[in-house]
């Protein structure tokens, strides 16, 4: 096979380039081979190490965003626990569903979540950094990858391809985003196999095997994205070696062994995975195919556009940000046209071992996977999908720019004039590029700042609109809460004459109250344009609801229950939240109206017969029935079916507990309450209530073992409030 440059030529203007890949036979070029210094032998790796920070360094002053709170954040139970935990994280699903099912196995990932933790606790900003030296780190082994690959372009060649993959804004999601270590440690490890790849070709060493085996068990564990390097690194054995296909393939082995390793030897321990999308993150499984297809190829067209012209960059796109498409969108058939454009040159490309032809090869194999053709994708599109992907692209860019002005990147020289029209381009590219980047990572720090920003680039996101709304609501009830202790504060004040400090206490309260009203009003707009995008988006129409709920406007929340139930019949939060509403209605002119507290009555039932799991409606249902109706025995018969269908829930213990107190049963009272203790450990304050009678009843022993366990627990408790307070205050 041609195309290996001859380093004696100085003239690059006027020889063409070929194009060609060169065959890797040596295990360092020219420029790493000589007695120089560390940093002068190496001055591309260090540039682009260096670089990587100065361009996502701003990053690290961010706090959390989105999701970070699957593996961090004070919320993963298992990564709090640090090295103690890492037995359990290989043993259990990655991420839960609300009904405690489980999906996807990412446990390298969780795993060094569990590291960082142990030695450093739960900073963002700790956690930044580690992603944006990961990414660093990942920039030189790419490097030292590519420089094998493409010998005959020579060791410029390979650091421009890794300039522009480390500017490029695509990439900001990943690097930004703290929960998306998953995909910086899974290409890392799959580049990592690759080189190790390499090691075994120059060297012919049987320790390598084992080492391409062991990172692409690592790179799997990691996230399962990585899957097209399966066949990719094999192919580029055979693309960049003079081996034959059936030699190539043998670097199938290693890797079919790290598969084989995981499924029989890991994963067969494991429950069943269960994920299920909704339509607003993607309605792929309600399409035929010429909807699916069609869709298919706007999201691979924007997926192309963004390689070219990153802007805008959106953390969520999912629908309508990216809509249900038919074969009469234009950008579909434009899309379908430029791919068939493609596959016919990479046709071409691939004939002639071209650098290109591999490049589009590699674009390809990594971009169809997230096509939503093979299988829906969250969101239907993200950039952190193309991360891989990209690198195929950028090569097919880097040699297309040498191709196009007719000069050899083998002997490209910096300070050579002859080479200022290229300088100029990869110039113009990176200056651009970086600044994109160090833009957007300020967009990511932290969650408002990122809801707020992006709401505005895809007003058409229903996931986004109802991210922020949730999170303003959540933001608001927090005020309510703390306005109602400064008002609490303030009666005491009062009562003790302190008149000062009670009008303070009272301001305070007024100011957060007012807040959080405008906030729950704000989060409304939201909650609207999210069931505008997505009619049929029944928690948004029930959260809209809430929104009123929480001002005192009830009768205006209750159309926007009744349409999430009239969406899902069993969606149980709704019943519930109407059964809330029509008893405050009930009472709020002074007297009790039975007829709206029937309703009251009607909603809870209702909602315990289409959903009996939902322990919260059973806990105000038993309430209801005994506070208005004086009804124990009916509270009772609710609380007792709510425990054979909840029977690892404390709630319907801990109501019952409340009812034989009422009734002056005190035994029962405290034999339920110690069943609520026994199922909910982590409430401390029921610890202390049971220890405080028991030592009241002079029966020490029990006294003591439960304060024992309130001690723990509420050590514990303050400890994790301490954490949160310091990761709010970052």
């Amino acid at each position: 096979m041609s195309g290996t440059a001859k380093k004696s030529v100085k003239t690059p203007d006027k020889r063409p380039a070929s194009g060609k890949a060169g065959i890797s036979r040596t295990s360092d070029s020219k420029s790493g081979s000589d007695n120089s210094g560390f940093f002068k032998r190496n001055r591309f790796a260090v540039f682009l190490f260096c670089c990587a920070f100065v361009v996502f360094g701003n990053s690290i002053f961010n706090g959390y965003a989105l999701d970070d709170e699957f593996y961090t954040a004070g919320s993963n139970k298992l990564t709090q626990k640090g090295l103690k935990g890492i037995p359990e994280i290989f043993s259990s699903r990655t991420f839960f569903n609300s009904d405690g099912s489980g999906y996807s196995y990412r446990p390298v990932a969780v795993t060094s979540f569990a590291i960082e933790i142990q030695f450093f606790g739960e900073r963002p900003h700790v956690s930044h950094f580690i992603n944006v030296l990961l990414y660093a780190f990942t920039l030189v082994l790419l490097f030292s990858v590519l420089r094998r690959w493409f010998k005959a372009q020579g060791d410029w060649f390979a650091f421009f391809v890794c300039l522009i993959f480390l500017v490029h804004p695509i990439h900001t999601e990943v690097v930004d985003n703290i929960k998306c270590r998953d995909e910086l440690l899974a290409f890392f490890f799959a580049v990592a196999a690759i080189r190790f790849t390499w090691m075994q070709i120059e060297t012919g060493k049987w320790q390598y095997w084992f080492a391409i085996t062991l990172c692409f068990m690592l790179s799997i564990l990691s996230k399962t994205s990585v899957a097209p390097f399966f066949v990719l690194i094999p192919f580029s054995v055979w693309y960049f070696t003079e081996k034959k296909w059936w030699q190539a393939a043998i670097y199938v082995a290693p890797l079919a062994a790290a598969f084989l390793g995981i499924k029989f030897g890991i994963m067969v321990h494991l429950p069943e995975m269960s994920r299920t999308l909704q339509g607003f993150e993607n309605p792929v499984g309600q399409m035929g195919f010429d909807q699916l297809s069609a869709t298919a190829f706007y999201v691979l067209g924007r997926y192309l556009y963004l390689m070219v012209l990153p802007h805008p960059l959106i953390f969520y796109y999912g629908l309508n940000e990216v809509p249900v498409c038919t074969w009469s969108n234009p950008i579909v058939i434009l899309s379908l046209v430029i791919y068939i454009a493609i596959i016919v040159w990479t046709w071409l490309e691939f004939r002639k071992k071209s650098v290109a032809g591999f490049g589009l090869i590699f674009f390809g194999a990594n971009i169809i996977l997230f096509s939503n053709l093979f299988g829906a994708a969250p969101g239907i599109m993200a950039e952190r999908f193309a991360y891989s992907a990209s690198l195929g692209f950028i090569i097919m860019a880097v040699d297309m720019i040498f191709r196009l002005m007719k000069s050899n990147p083998a002997s490209f020289d910096w300070k050579a004039r002859s080479y200022s029209n290229i300088r100029a381009v990869f110039l113009c590219v990176v200056f651009l590029f970086s600044i994109r980047s160090m833009v957007r990572n300020e967009a990511w720090e932290d969650k408002e700042t990122l809801y707020r920003n992006d709401v505005e680039l895809a007003p058409e996101s229903a996931k986004i609109n109802m991210l922020l709304a949730s999170l303003l609501s959540s933001k608001a009830a927090q005020m309510d809460y703390e306005s109602q202790q400064h008002f609490a504060n303030a009666q005491q004040y009062m009562a003790m004459k302190y008149q000062q400090q009670a009008l303070m206490e009272q301001d305070t309260a007024k100011k957060l109250h007012a807040e959080s009203y405008d906030l729950f009003r704000e989060s409304r707009g939201y909650y609207l344009q999210a069931t505008v995008v997505f009619p049929d988006y029944y928690t948004a129409w029930s959260n809209l609801g809430t929104a009123y709920y929480f001002t005192h406007e009830y009768r205006q929340g209750i159309p926007y229950f009744k349409k999430a139930i009239e969406i899902k019949k069993d969606y149980a939060p709704a019943y519930y939240n109407l059964g809330m509403s029509y008893e405050q209605i009930a009472k709020e002119k002074g007297t009790l109206d039975t007829t709206l507290l029937d309703s009251c009555f009607y909603f809870f039932r209702e909602g315990l017969r289409q959903d009996s799991s939902y322990v919260s409606t059973a806990d105000q249902l038993s309430r209801i029935l005994f506070q208005y109706k004086n009804d124990s025995a009916g509270a009772m018969q609710v609380l007792n079916e709510s425990v054979l269908d909840n029977p690892k829930s404390a709630v319907p213990w801990n109501a019952m507990s409340s009812i034989y107190f009422k009734s002056r049963d005190t035994l029962s009272g405290v034999a339920a309450l110690e069943m609520a203790a026994k199922l909910e450990p982590g409430n401390f304050t029921r610890l202390r209530n049971l220890s405080d009678y028991f030592y009241r009843k002079g029966n020490t022993a029990k006294g003591d073992q439960y304060r024992l366990l309130y001690d723990q627990q509420k050590a514990e408790y303050d400890q994790q409030q301490k954490m949160l307070g310091k990761i709010r205050k970052r």
